[in-house]
């Protein structure tokens, strides 16, 4: 989260907030996706 933040405040650009938080929420799904009980 800080390493998230810091990288926004360095930049300050709106793109670079969303594009951040775009990956963020990829790397959350996948980690919801690879942990949730898929019936092995």
């Amino acid at each position: 989260m800080l390493l998230f933040l810091g990288g926004f405040f360095y930049s300050g650009s709106a793109i670079t907030l969303f594009a951040s938080f775009k990956y963020i929420s990829a790397g959350l799904a996948d980690v919801l996706i690879f942990t949730y009980p898929s019936g092995y």
